[in-house]
């Protein structure tokens, strides 16, 4: 998955399968940029997209447009 924000990729992930059944996919918060607790809120739907977007506009990750 690839999400993009005003035509510039911010971040991409997939969806591993590995062969423990219980492992958890802890590398998709990195790969969105945020820690573990705000990537459970975003599975969780208790955060939106635009909270995401503050956050990383906040953190760099996006230039801010004019």
């Amino acid at each position: 998955m690839v999400i993009e924000y005003e035509g510039q990729e911010v971040a991409s992930f997939g969806i591993r399968r590995g062969s423990r059944r219980d492992a958890g996919h802890d590398y998709v918060a990195k790969a969105l940029h945020v820690g573990p607790n705000f990537a459970r809120q975003i599975a969780q739907c208790n955060k939106e997209r635009q909270d995401w977007i503050d956050l990383m506009i906040q953190e760099g990750e996006i230039e801010e447009s004019n």
